[in-house]
């Protein structure tokens, strides 16, 4: 149990880091708004150019792509986690938790909650670009679809709001895994975070990743029971790795 003075003062950290989020997340989803909505403006005046109707299913599909998540999405949600994160893992914080174990918890829970609404920012950002930028919610059943013109074949079986609610759950387990990970590269340096960052995203852009049914694309909705099974898989490292961190923070020395 927390005495008093402990309660109060996580309690003034908690909050400080909430407004903090709200400031951080604000500004990104503006800047996350505008590269959707021109990004997909561009791409669904190059599928006019050959006939073919650009949808709000089509919006989601490319603005979620591997080169959408790993070479903006991720990053930016991981610049935001640490900026309102900081240094929380300092010989104050350690002092007033009392247990290292303690800032790990509340570490992992702030970038549980960050991942959720960072996740969520940028669904709704896709969703409202999409609902500008598009007549049709979804025409993945007929020969006159990018789907069609990507995987060969018509898809009769899944529907607008499943492509939402699949968008947005690979989204969030992606972004959690990969900040729990880095979470635990931190505790000894920030700069060892970012370079496995580097070799993850290596590995989904041109390594064994980028060639299986790991991330969204159209084919991943050809089976999409394989695609969910391959998120799994990163639960299961997030969660793995929530129990190595605590281990390995118990071992660090916070007065080096």
């Amino acid at each position: 149990m927390f005495s008093d003075k402990k309660f109060f003062a996580i309690l003034r950290i908690v909050s400080d880091n909430i407004r903090k989020s709200f400031s951080w997340l604000f500004y990104s989803g503006l800047g996350i708004y505008i590269f959707v909505f021109f990004s997909a403006l561009h791409q669904k005046n190059r599928i006019l150019d050959i006939g073919i109707e650009y949808t709000c299913a089509d919006v989601f599909t490319e603005c979620l792509s591997k080169y959408y998540v790993y070479l903006f999405f991720l990053p930016l949600g991981l610049f935001i986690r640490q900026r309102i994160i900081g240094n929380s893992e300092n010989i104050q914080l350690y002092l007033r938790y009392g247990k290292r174990s303690s800032i790990w918890k509340n570490n992992v829970l702030y970038s549980i909650i960050i991942s959720f609404i960072y996740s969520f920012i940028i669904i709704v950002v896709i969703y409202i670009s999409s609902l500008m930028l598009c007549r049709t919610a979804i025409n993945w059943n007929t020969i006159n679809s990018v789907y069609y013109m990507s995987c060969g074949d018509t898809n009769k079986q899944i529907n607008f709001v499943e492509i939402i609610l699949i968008s947005f759950l690979y989204l969030y387990i992606t972004m959690l895994s990969v900040n729990i990970v880095m979470h635990i590269a931190e505790v000894y340096s920030k700069v060892f975070g970012w370079l496995l960052v580097i070799v993850y995203i290596g590995l989904n852009m041109r390594g064994p990743l980028a060639f299986c049914r790991y991330n969204i694309d159209y084919l991943s909705y050809n089976n999409i029971w394989q695609f969910l099974l391959l998120q799994f898989i990163k639960i299961i490292v997030a969660v793995s790795a929530y129990f190595a961190g605590k281990i390995i923070i118990r071992k660090k020395d916070f007065y080096e």
